[in-house]
């Protein structure tokens, strides 16, 4: 049997919340017990005078689907959710087989599970569908007392996808474009900044979407196997610094992490209509950028390689730089954490002071020299890779009708269509940037 203690929670640690979706629901004989067994438990505690409802049960059924799929990611989750009356048991979101999920039934499963112990939270709030006004959006996640208890009736998070099922891929979703306020920090912990209110009769807005949803509508016939996606969201970044342009950050997202959070040691194994599949990605993408918007591109080839230390500590180096505005006197916690991950005697500050790892880089490249004092920033380089990104998944589904899902700086693509799906990529890259990029193919299967 599969440990229970290798299945603790950590998901109070995750900075990268998801959002709580109730589009799941329990499938297998296990999960049902689970489902059955937390009922009668959170109804006890509530102590209503009536049997439990059914639609009590679909709630509890459905947060727990959220709470598991969320502690499954890699790392671990919390997920997120608006106690906006509103945007429950929305019309147009039925789907057979699938129960929609009602406020007041979600607030006595959540009450329930939270005064039992099965659930911890931070309060919070968020833009409410109403102009003008906030609603709370508490973050929350399954507590080791629920892992524990899963773990009792066989559900482990390991083995999630054969414990719950979720509704089928949406052709449209409720919001294509997304704008945030800018992130804050706390030391080296960072606070994501809240959604922002957007105008959906903006001309840009409604291009923007239009883009979005034909995608979602494209890849809703795909079959994607052995990985989630709920569809696609674009996610803009900064509004309240640079206002509503929509011109920082706008990578897309698979709604509720979908595939992109999923553990790297399964993501080898996600088929496109059937087929295996191949990921093609950028090397350097933000720091070839930078060089192009400078006039001096890199050359085509590794930027990483041959700088003068492990190529995987300049990719960190380069990275942890390019995402904020200073140079850094230390590596951040995450990326010790991360070196330390196979052998745990190690430290990166030790094996590569991170002094000498900055004047290594900035020999190799001068131009980064003048970061501190670049008009550049993260969320320009990010924009600028996204549209490019964009660019290719449009042209590959709709003149080639090729399959790609996007992870941010790469593609994943049908190993058949792998030569074509390199070379659009390249082409809309250079398109947009004005420079080859370097690519790299990985074979995921």
């Amino acid at each position: 049997m599969e440990s229970v203690t290798a299945l603790e929670s950590v998901s109070k640690e995750s900075k990268k919340p998801i959002f709580m979706s109730l589009n799941g629901k329990a499938h297998s004989e296990e999960a049902k017990n689970l489902q059955n067994d937390l009922v009668g438990i959170v109804h006890r505690k509530l102590a209503k005078k009536y049997k439990p409802t059914k639609k009590l049960t679909n709630a509890v059924g459905a947060m727990l689907a959220d709470l598991l799929r969320a502690e499954a990611m890699d790392p671990p989750r919390r997920c997120f959710r608006t106690k906006d009356a509103v945007t429950f048991n929305r019309q147009g979101d039925e789907v057979p087989g699938f129960p929609t999920i009602g406020y007041h039934p979600f607030i006595d499963a959540f009450n329930g599970l939270l005064a039992t112990g099965y659930i911890d939270i931070i309060p919070g709030e968020r833009p409410s569908a109403k102009e003008g006004t906030t609603a709370p959006a508490t973050e929350l996640w399954a507590t080791p007392k629920l892992i524990d208890l899963a773990a009792l009736y066989g559900v482990f998070l390991a083995d999630y996808e054969r414990h719950f099922i979720s509704k089928p891929r949406p052709s449209q979703v409720a919001r294509p474009v997304i704008l945030k306020a800018g992130s804050k920090r706390k030391g080296w912990d960072k606070v994501s900044g809240a959604s922002m209110r957007l105008d959906k009769a903006d001309l840009r807005v409604m291009a923007l979407s239009a883009q979005v949803q034909r995608l979602n509508a494209y890849f809703a016939t795909v079959n994607i196997g052995n990985a989630k996606h709920e569809g696609f969201a674009r996610i803009f970044n900064l509004g309240d610094t640079t206002g509503a342009g929509l011109d920082k950050g706008g990578r897309l997202y698979s709604i509720g992490g979908g595939y992109q959070s999923m553990d790297k040691k399964k993501r080898p194994f996600i088929t496109l209509n059937g087929s295996r599949t191949v990921e093609i990605d950028i090397s350097g993408s933000h720091l070839t950028i930078l060089h192009a918007l400078a006039g001096k591109p890199l050359p085509v080839g590794d930027p990483y390689a041959g700088v003068g230390f492990n190529r995987d500590v300049i990719k960190i180096w380069v990275a942890q730089t390019l995402g904020h505005d200073k140079f850094h006197r230390g590596w951040s916690p995450d990326n010790n954490k991360r070196y330390r991950k196979d052998d745990s005697s190690r430290s990166l500050g030790k094996d590569y002071p991170i002094k000498a790892v900055h004047e290594a880089v900035c020999a190799a490249f001068p131009l980064i020299v003048g970061w501190e004092d670049s008009k550049i920033r993260w969320g320009e380089l990010q924009y600028i890779e996204s549209e490019a990104l964009l660019d290719t998944l449009t042209k590959l589904a709709f003149e080639y009708n090729i399959p790609a899902l996007p992870v941010h700086d790469s593609i994943i693509v049908a190993v058949e269509h792998h030569e074509i799906a390199k070379r659009v990529f390249s082409e809309c890259f250079e398109s947009k940037i004005g420079c080859l990029p370097t690519l790299k193919s990985k074979q995921l299967q």
